[in-house]
């Protein structure tokens, strides 16, 4: 008598029936310090290159400063202040260096979970979020905050001379960081909504008005309070969203014609 071939998700139960609770909890318990152990190491790394890393984030304005011959130092306010900026950066740059192995950790303990078509979309958008990630620092690195900077040091020019601190500036600069490259997360989005049916290709493209509205309201969030960042980031994740829109019809297309050949 042939024996009836098992499901997925009797499969699946399966696996997860051999694993007692306690393994389960010593498998998290293993990832976690393996996740911890690359932050310690990534993070010593990065403080001691912080200075260099420092000097990095200053140099656009550095130069912006220069451009009208004001003086490019950076001050502080307090006898701690740069200490305390100096291990901050340091701390989220390990951050960054160790996310990929700290992912790598999550992912694995996740994955017995999920299923094979599961999988392969988390591989595909691991790397493509981080790329984009990249993508949007070096955007706001290279061409935002360089325009940012002159447009404002300008605007003040002959009324103000800049006194920027350390502290005031270094926040400016991650807080946009971060606005960036979650901004840069739009094509992922759009792509996930479209191939997973929660929102139709004509739903997307027909809340286009709203999505920039709310577009527009997030790069005020995640920007300063100033027009010309929250333009500069709203602009890319417009161009980003409709690269989502097109990939997402590449994809669904993809997908019909291979139903057809089944």
């Amino acid at each position: 008598m042939t024996a009836k071939p098992t499901s997925n998700t009797e499969r699946f139960e399966r696996d997860l029936s051999r694993m007692s609770l306690a393994d389960h909890i010593e498998e998290l318990r293993s990832r976690l310090i393996k996740a911890l152990l690359s932050l310690v190491v990534a993070a010593a790394v990065c403080l001691y290159f912080t200075e260099p890393i420092l000097d990095f984030v200053r140099r656009p304005l550095a130069q912006s400063l220069a451009v009208y011959g004001y003086s490019t130092d950076l001050n502080v306010l307090s006898p701690i202040e740069y200490f305390s900026i100096y291990v901050r950066v340091g701390l989220i740059c390990g951050l960054i260096l160790a996310s990929p192995w700290i992912f790598y950790q999550i992912w694995s303990f996740v994955a017995a979970g999920l299923y094979k078509r599961e999988k392969k979309w988390v591989l595909i958008f691991a790397p493509a979020s981080l790329g984009l990630f990249i993508a949007g620092l070096l955007c706001l690195y290279f061409a935002v905050l360089p325009l940012t900077l002159r447009f404002f040091i300008r605007f003040g020019q002959g009324m103000a001379s800049p006194l920027y601190t350390w502290d005031r500036y270094v926040s400016m600069v991650f807080n946009l960081a971060l606005g960036f490259g979650l901004g840069f997360q739009t094509p992922l989005i759009v792509i996930f909504l479209a191939v997973t049916g929660l929102a139709s290709l004509s739903q997307l493209r027909r809340v286009r008005r709203y999505v920039i509205l709310a577009m527009l309201m997030a790069a005020a969030i995640l920007t300063p309070p100033d027009w010309q960042s929250q333009i500069l980031l709203a602009l890319p994740m417009l161009g980003l969203f409709e690269l989502g829109l097109l990939a997402s019809w590449l994809i669904l297309r993809k997908r019909s014609t291979a139903r057809e050949h089944d």
